[in-house]
Parts: structure tokens; sequence; C-alpha cells
């Protein structure tokens, strides 16, 4: 029996549900890497500017869009999307959804880090509940235009990977079952899912579509940069 997007919806905002949600841990190293594109140095952990019209950040074998799609800082996230709307909106740039170790890599960044800016978390570094003071969190705040909170990330990286909204990846949660992976948590979420190594899956179909899920596009590295 298929479990109503209702009830996945209240699984992934980490609100109490027949699905509670799911986090998987796992290390993922980043590798330095720079290599010249648009005859721009490029390296792991720099972009192309806040100018630049597609604006991406470069790893060893990929880059990956700085902001969540349509990669324009100021732009609101597109979200309320399938996996397969997703899929054919990178493939209509020359691009592809992220794979899982492409997207964690440029999460932590050169540095590691479980929240990209660093080891611990930081209140408003990114579009996460925020403590109210009381041992609770405070969610009112919604999603934000790309690049609201430029700090969420390692410097000079990609930015809102952690919180704002999900974002679908390559990856597969079960692929007998057809269940798809969404990383990085949402402004809803609590850190257990809303860090780096976040990650929920179950009945998460291909026509799976909500309001707190988006996604970025990756690409592979130019000939000879690697």
């Amino acid at each position: 029996m298929t479990t109503p997007f209702s009830s996945l919806s209240r699984a992934i905002s980490g609100v109490r549900g027949p699905n509670p949600p799911l986090v998987e841990r796992h290390v993922v190293t980043a590798r330095i890497v720079c290599w010249v594109l648009v005859v721009v140095w490029l390296c792991a952990g720099a972009a192309l500017g806040e100018d630049a019209e597609d604006p991406e950040i470069g790893f060893a074998g990929f880059l990956v869009d700085r902001y969540e799609y349509p990669n324009r800082v100021g732009a609101y996230p597109r979200v309320d999307v399938t996996f397969d709307e997703a899929t054919r909106l990178c493939t209509e740039r020359g691009k592809r959804l992220c794979t899982e170790h492409e997207w964690e890599t440029a999460c932590r960044g050169p540095r590691n880090m479980p929240f990209g800016y660093g080891i611990e978390f930081i209140p408003g570094r990114c579009n996460t509940p925020q403590p109210d003071g009381e041992g609770g969190w405070i969610r009112d705040q919604g999603t934000e235009p790309s690049g609201t909170f430029a700090d969420c990330g390692p410097d000079h990286g990609a930015v809102d990977m952690v919180g704002n909204v999900w974002e679908w990846t390559q990856g597969w949660y079960d692929e007998e079952r057809g269940w798809r992976v969404i990383r990085g948590g949402s402004w809803f979420n609590n850190l257990n899912l809303a860090s780096a190594d976040g990650r929920y899956g179950r009945e998460l179909v291909a026509e799976f579509h909500l309001d707190l899920v988006g996604f970025r596009c990756c690409r592979d590295a130019p000939d000879g940069s690697q």
C-alpha cells in the first residue's frame, strides 16, 4: 500500500506521522582541486562570482550550481517539483541532478564540515529552525530567496545546501521500491536532518512533490580539469 503524500509531507517536515524521519550518516571527504575555466582560476570552494549568469563551484570531477535552481541569487527556489521534473529542468540546461556523493562533497566544502560553514550549529547562519530560548524551536520563516543566508555554506562555496528547501539527488534510498533521496533538510527541519549528512527517502517515489522540496544541478567537469 502506498503512503499518501500528506503522510509523507508530515514525515519529511519532521512532524510526527506514520513514517518518522530516518537519518543515515556517513562521511564524504572533499578533495581540493583547481582548474582554468573561462579564463578564471576556479577552485573547490570558489565561484565564478555573483554577476555570473550561471555561478558554479568546482570540485574534482564535477561542478555544482552555487544556488538552488534556477541558480540565481535573489530568486526563490523552484519547489513542488517531482524527481522527473527536476531531472528534466537540469537536462534543459545541459546539466543533471547531483549524485549524493557530489551533493555532500559540495555541502561539506573543502574543510569537510557537517554544516558547511563549521562543525557546530550557529543559529541564524542558515534558514533552519531557530532556538526559542526555552528548549523549543521557532519555525515561522518559510522558504527564502536563494542567497538570503549568504553565509550558509563554505567560504565562497555553494549556498543554502543546509536548510531552506530539501534537494532532490540522483541517489536511490531503495532502488527495488523506487524510492529516491532528498538531502539537506529545509527551513522546517531540526538539525538531525538539516545538515550535510541529513537524508530522507522512505517512500519518496519519483512522482512525489512537496513545497519543501527543490533541487540544484551539477555537471561533469570540463575535460582536463580533473
